[in-house]
């Protein structure tokens, strides 16, 4: 049960790193504020893009954690 919830956590960190990576490039950009976006800064695709990259880079951890 502990190797779970520290998935959900590392898959949780990966998914906040990535938004505020998403967030630092657009302001560099000047691309802010997004019309219809959430908060003025998202798309709804960032969301699902950030889960997506977030599932991804756990399961890569997941099996590498799982080889040794």
């Amino acid at each position: 049960m502990k190797s779970k919830s520290n998935l959900i956590i590392y898959a949780a960190a990966v998914f906040v790193v990535f938004m505020v990576i998403t967030w630092i490039l657009r302001l560099l950009t000047d691309k802010l504020p997004i019309e219809d976006g959430i908060w003025g800064v998202y798309k709804n695709s960032d969301f699902f893009l950030g889960i997506v990259v977030a599932g991804i880079i756990t399961l890569s951890h997941y099996q590498k954690r799982k080889l040794k």
